[in-house]
Formats: structure tokens, C-alpha cells, sequence
């Protein structure tokens, strides 16, 4: 039986899991910059950054990759990193910097260069996407394995196949909200360039893992620690390959976390209080028909006109008090709407449940929970160039929550990769970024994700569920 301080280091992996700051830990330091070169043949383990100078890594025709240490740095402003090689001078700047570490990595079509920046930042440099997927994803595991492995089991609902009990309510959350079936429209739905960037990505992760393995670098100071307090002998035992569906599940877990809303539930409560309203209060029914017409139905912009922009088939709002369109009128909701019944205090305990999700993912409505972006002009601006911001009301968190790259295909390959940003969790798809002509950043859509239906079971004898009831019919 695990002691009580176990059990509780146990509960906050459970919770870092299941927190919004799902990309944050590095098994290694940015403190300096360095330089690791991917190639046949080497055994460095490269744990260390270099010397101090920029670095650079080289991955050669080889099987091969690198990663030096540190796990987000560089603000990735500018694009001199790679901006064409049209005259060969880029690839021999590159190539002029000193080699510091290579490492090998099976499936490479041909080398994939690493450099660190004076930040830590990671700028790969490969010929073709699918080399890069697997620089990227060796790269990351390097930094950020242990979140990533925690935010892929909560996106497959296997937190518990690591932490064991304490994660059973986690994976029952993540199975029973869908989240492998998001995984797998994920994973249908990816064109035939990105399933083999991101089946590279995995094969990437899995090198990283093999290195480990082999005691060619260090395995990540949280297994090492966690690990005899989990059953396992060495840290390496619970490291576990990733495939294509478990770096979709990491998408999988953005989305929901973001996303996935509770407020019908809530409404619905309050709605179903409305028969009750004022109870024992004074003139309690006017009171209650007077809250209903000036408060409950009243739909309307927090100024006027305010409610939709003009464009796109509307006009925007009139300057009244309009009023939603499929808003019931005061006299239909003088009463709650007749519904089939839901035990009133099973409807509290999933507005409990959800209020204490919220509080586990750091969402927060009164402290403007939401995302926001804007742009400026260059004739806005001092030095005539524009500006791209984007703002999503994500939590500070330690190491950042964004984690900063830069991936370029064009100096060695000719290719139309080149970009500088950040990924959002190690999930490896720039959200904020440049390519040196276009920028963008990233807000959360808030889009309706979420729908909640009132379900009949039938339990078998031993008291498991067997059928559910639809369109009248036990199926």
C-alpha cells in the first residue's frame, strides 16, 4: 500500500496531467547555448549544452538527429536562419559552425541539422518535411518527454496505466467526454503530408527514447524520480513509444481543454430553479414573473448594435432591445418547459463536477477567461512595419507554457518551410509564428464542441450497464 506522501505526489502528477500547462517540464537546462549535430556513428550523449557559443546540429545522409539541451528560448524574431540559400552562402554559415553531438535516427532520407540559439531555442534545418517531423520530435522528447507523455495518456485515457489508481477518475473524464474518438477523427482526417510529419514526429520521440534506453542520455529527471515510487526499477520502464494516434492525442487534449463546455448544465440549473424562485419571499410570484421577463429573457449586445458585425449576411443589431430570435417569450417561460425529469441532485453533483474541472484546468469566467487578437498597420506603426498580436488568456507556468522553434526546409532542400514561433504544448504545429512574408498568431475560437444528452441504462445482474434506451427501444 502506498504511503500517504506517495499517494499525494501521485495526485499531483494527476493534476499537472490534467492542468492547462500540459507542455511544460524539461528534463535538461537552456542555460547556455549549444550546438549538437545528428549523424551515424557518434555516442555523445549530449546532455549538456556545449561550450557557451551557438551551436549547431547536423543530421547527415544518414540515419541521425540532435538535440541539445533547453527547452524554450529564442523569440524567434527574425528569419536569418535560413531565408533562401539561393546562393549557397546560408548552408555554409551553418555548416561552418562547430559540431558539438550526433545522434542517429532509423528512417532519415538524408542529413537535419540542429542549432541553438544564445536562448536554447531549437532552428532545424532539414531537405524534406518527413526528416523534419523526426528532428522535431527527437528535439522535443529531449526537452519535454514527460508532459508530452502525460498529455498523450490523458488524451488516450491512460493516465492510469502510469499512476494507477489516482488516475482512474482522469481516464474515466477523458473516455467519457470522447476523447479517443477525437483522437481518431484526428487521425483519419490528416492529408498524406501530415500524417508523415507526424508519424515522423513519433519516430523522432521513439530515437529519444531508444538513446535513453541505451544510456546515451539521461532519462528525465521526473521518472528518475518518480519511478521507484511507481514500481518500476529502472526510469526507462515507464517510458513508452509513441505512435501516430498518441501525438494526435496531444491535439485531442488542446482541443477539449479548451473548449469543452460546461455552461449548458449550469443554464439548465437555473433554469429548472425558476419554478422556485422567491419562495417565501413577499408577493413572491410577481417578484418571480417580473425576474423572468426583465432578467431571464432579456437577450440582448452590451451595446447597441453591438451583437453582430455588420458583413457576411447581417446588418448588426437594431438599437433596441431586440431580443435573440429563438429567445420563448416572457409568457412561455413563466414556468420552467415541461421535460422529461432529471433527479435534481444528480444534475448538482455534475454541476459540482464540472465547476471542479474547471478549477483542475485553471478556468476561470470571472477572470476573463476567453482569447483575443489584433493587428496594427504599418502606417500605425514608428518604423512602418506591421504588427500581429494574439492573446490567449493561457496561464504562466514554469518552464512557458509555448515552446519555441524554428523548422526550415529551404536552405539544404530547397524546400517552403521556413518558419520561426512557438508551439502551443509540445503538440509540434506552430501557433504563433512567422515565415518571414506572412505572421500569424492564434486564438481559441470558442466554438461549440460540447453536447449533453439524458441517458436510460439497463444494468445487467451484476450491475453493469447493458443497453441504453433510444427512440424508445433497448439497444
Amino acid at each position: 500500500m502506498l504511503q500517504p506522501t506517495h499517494r499525494r505526489l501521485r495526485r499531483s502528477l494527476v493534476a499537472l496531467a490534467t492542468s492547462a500547462a500540459l507542455g511544460c517540464s524539461s528534463d535538461e537546462t537552456a542555460d547556455s547555448p549549444a550546438s549538437d549535430v545528428s549523424a551515424p556513428g557518434d555516442a555523445r550523449d549530449g546532455s549538456d549544452p556545449a561550450d557557451g557559443n551557438d551551436g549547431t546540429d547536423t543530421i547527415d545522409s544518414t540515419d541521425g538527429s540532435d538535440a541539445t539541451d533547453g527547452s524554450d528560448g529564442s523569440d524567434g524574431s527574425d528569419g536569418s536562419d535560413g531565408s533562401d540559400g539561393s546562393d549557397g552562402s546560408d548552408a555554409a554559415a551553418l555548416l561552418a559552425i562547430d559540431e558539438t553531438a550526433k545522434w542517429t535516427i532509423a528512417g532519415l532520407t538524408d542529413e537535419v541539422h540542429v542549432i541553438r540559439d544564445d536562448a536554447g531555442v531549437p532552428h532545424i534545418y532539414a531537405k524534406n518535411r518527413p526528416d523534419l517531423g523526426r528532428a522535431v520530435g527527437f528535439t522535443l522528447a529531449r526537452d519535454r518527454f514527460f508532459f508530452m507523455d502525460l498529455q498523450r495518456r490523458l488524451g488516450l485515457g491512460k493516465v492510469s496505466a502510469l499512476l494507477g489508481d489516482v488516475g482512474l477518475g482522469s481516464d474515466m473524464e477523458s473516455r467519457l467526454t470522447g476523447s479517443r474518438y477525437i483522437t481518431g477523427r484526428l487521425v483519419a482526417g490528416l492529408s498524406p503530408d501530415a500524417k508523415a510529419y507526424f508519424e515522423g514526429i513519433a519516430v523522432g520521440i521513439n530515437a529519444y527514447i531508444d538513446a535513453v534506453k541505451a544510456d546515451k542520455l539521461e532519462a528525465p529527471t521526473e521518472f528518475q524520480i518518480v519511478g521507484p515510487l511507481l514500481g518500476a526499477t529502472l526510469p526507462t520502464d515507464l517510458m513508452v513509444p509513441f505512435a501516430l494516434e498518441d501525438v494526435m492525442a496531444m491535439a485531442a487534449v488542446l482541443m477539449i481543454q479548451t473548449n469543452f463546455e460546461g455552461g449548458d448544465v449550469g443554464q439548465d440549473a437555473k433554469q429548472r430553479s425558476l419554478d422556485t424562485l422567491f419562495e417565501g419571499s413577499l408577493k413572491s410570484e410577481l417578484r418571480r414573473k417580473g425576474f423572468i421577463a426583465d432578467v431571464w429573457n432579456d437577450v440582448r449586445p452590451f451595446a447597441p448594435g453591438s451583437g453582430s458585425t455588420a458583413g457576411f449576411g447581417t446588418s448588426g443589431l437594431p438599437a433596441g432591445k431586440p431580443g435573440a430570435p429563438n429567445t420563448p417569450a416572457a409568457k412561455d417561460l413563466e414556468s420552467s418547459p415541461a421535460r422529461r425529469p432529471i433527479h435534481a441532485a444528480m444534475m448538482d453533483r455534475l454541476v459540482q463536477k464540472l465547476a471542479e474541472r474547471d478549477a483542475r484546468i485553471g478556468k476561470d469566467d470571472i477572470a476573463a477567461y476567453g482569447s483575443n487578437a489584433w493587428a496594427a498597420g504599418k502606417d500605425a506603426t514608428k518604423d512602418g512595419s506591421a504588427i500581429v498580436c494574439s492573446d490567449g488568456h493561457l496561464p504562466l507556468s514554469v518552464p512557458a507554457l509555448m515552446y519555441r522553434i524554428g523548422m526550415d526546409t529551404s536552405v539544404f532542400g530547397g524546400g517552403d518551410i521556413q518558419q520561426v514561433g512557438a508551439f502551443l504544448t509540445p503538440f509540434p504545429i506552430l501557433g504563433v509564428g512567422t515565415n518571414g512574408s506572412v505572421a500569424w498568431g492564434m486564438v481559441n475560437p470558442v466554438v461549440d464542441i460540447t453536447d449533453w444528452y439524458r441517458e436510460e441504462l439497463e444494468l445487467s445482474a451484476t450491475g453493469e450497464p447493458a443497453a441504453s434506451k433510444f427512440q424508445g427501444e433497448w439497444k
